[in-house]
């Protein structure tokens, strides 16, 4: 989606929220990789399957407990995880939680700084999902 067409369903999901009118966003596998979802409302939003690499979730509300992380791996780009969906975002990787450490563990041999990396992401984002919220 170019930013016209995410600022177009935004807009018409806000007036979805508020009851006026407007439709529900449906985003389900939608291309939003680099999108500025900067403070939007994404609450009821189905975002099944989008694609949110590099997205900026900052401020962003969702009924979703999602993480995100910059700069991380060998490509140096942004993971997110939505925790209450159990679902991962990592470069070309789309996965659960467990399939993504699976993946690091075997992509990576121990001791390399990018297993390193990712295993302490992981453990990052376990516990913020303890602290903020339940997940699967």
């Amino acid at each position: 989606m170019n930013p016209e067409q995410i600022k177009e369903v935004l807009s018409k999901h806000l007036s979805w929220i508020r009851g006026e009118g407007g439709e529900f966003a449906d985003l389900r596998h939608a291309d939003l990789s680099g999108a500025n979802l900067r403070h939007a409302n994404l609450s009821g939003a189905d975002l099944s399957g989008a694609d949110l690499n590099g997205a900026d979730l900052n401020g962003a509300l969702t009924d979703d407990l999602c993480f995100q992380i910059s700069r991380i791996g060998s490509e140096n780009r942004m993971t997110t995880w939505n925790a209450t969906k159990d679902i991962i975002w990592c470069g070309c990787f789309k996965g659960t939680m467990q399939e993504w450490i699976e993946k690091i563990q075997k992509t990576y041999e121990v001791g390399n700084k990018h297993r390193d990396a990712y295993l302490a992401a992981v453990l990052y984002f376990q516990t913020l999902a303890k602290i903020y919220g339940d997940t699967k």
